[in-house]
């Protein structure tokens, strides 16, 4: 079965007096007013509480459910500013459907969304953990239309990761899809530098950036006040990612993790080219290191830019992703291979 919920750590819901009170059914109920929805299995947990699969009772649709513990002190309500946010960006490219979200009380906060398929960094294990220039390239264009449109609407995202972007199921099964927003942030109107821009969650205890480190601009090791630029210099380094394998800051052993984050942030600033990828990737690197976070990357460019190395290369958008290719080789797709944990948003660690 397809599916789009999270590859995450498993982080035990909290159970004390301070943090909720009395858990709530751990399956088989209904949540929502209006559009309801059977709660059924757990999936998986998030940093904020458990994935479930749904049913909506009136189209028997398989849907996602989120769902976060409800808090006495700090009501930190991620998934209610997550669902806004969605409601804000509906039908935008790569923008998941979100069919209810609200509380259930007295325990949770819910987010109902369309069920989708696995996350790309599923399909790069898949793939045996390499994609092809191709492939990079058909996903590159339609992030860039995703951030283009995001950005538009004047959110940066924060949280670029392989973990974060999942293709459709059915006739979705071309799209690329952005997921979880529990670290955007809107911008204020004329993005002004230097301000304090509000998030739905704060940085966890003692990270000093946002986002995860391996993927995260420069910038977002010293500051949250990230913009649009920053969002697609994370993406830069994905693209890294995904075609070599691995990043040259992987794998780094320091017992201090904020002596880590600098030395991550050294290897990154001395990272000025995407050794043995299209000269393009260089440049589109230094051009996003290069804007001021009050400024908006000139996204119709960077789209062109792209889609001449492809017709220079002779690649054809015709969305035959790796992951096609190897399926009609082994006759096995990413679920039967058992590569999937059904991600919708992943968690990574500090």
């Amino acid at each position: 079965m397809a599916a789009g919920v999270p590859t995450v750590p498993t982080v035990p819901v909290p159970t004390d007096d301070d943090e909720v009170r009395d858990p709530a059914p751990q399956s088989d109920f209904v949540i929502g007013r209006g559009i309801k929805t059977r709660v059924l299995e757990k999936i998986n947990y998030g940093s904020f509480g458990s994935i479930h699969r749904g049913i909506l009772l009136e189209t028997n649709e398989e849907v996602a459910v989120k769902l976060e513990a409800l808090k006495r002190n700090k009501h930190v309500q991620v998934l209610l500013g997550e669902g806004n946010i969605l409601r804000h960006l509906e039908g935008g490219p790569g923008i998941p459907i979100v069919h209810w979200f609200g509380m259930y009380e007295p325990h949770y906060n819910g987010l109902v969304m369309e069920y989708l398929g696995p996350n790309l960094q599923e399909l790069f294990a898949y793939c045996h953990r390499k994609f092809s220039i191709k492939t990079i390239l058909l996903l590159f264009d339609q992030v860039v239309d995703i951030f283009r449109y995001v950005h538009g609407k004047g959110y940066v995202y924060r949280d670029v990761k392989p973990d974060n972007f999942v293709i459709g199921r059915g006739s979705k099964a071309d799209e690329l899809f952005i997921i979880d927003f529990g670290l955007a942030k809107k911008l204020p109107t004329g993005m002004m530098l230097g301000s304090r821009f509000p998030s739905c969650r704060p940085p966890s205890p003692g990270c000093s950036n946002i986002g995860t480190p391996r993927y995260s601009s420069i910038r977002a090791h010293d500051t949250s006040d990230l913009g649009p630029s920053d969002d697609l210099e994370a993406f830069a380094y994905v693209c890294v990612y995904l075609f070599r394998g691995s990043l040259p800051w992987q794998g780094l052993r320091f017992e201090d993790p904020l002596e880590k984050r600098a030395r991550i942030k050294q290897l990154k600033v001395e990272m000025t080219t995407c050794q043995g990828m299209p000269d393009e990737f260089s440049a589109y690197l230094q051009y996003v290191r290069s804007g001021a976070p009050a400024n908006m990357p000139d996204h119709v460019h960077i789209k062109h830019m792209f889609q001449k190395l492809a017709a220079k290369s002779g690649i054809e958008y015709d969305f035959r992703f790796d992951w096609v290719t190897q399926k009609e080789e082994t006759g096995e797709d990413c679920e039967s291979r058992g590569h999937t944990d059904h991600g919708h948003g992943s968690t990574s660690p500090c």
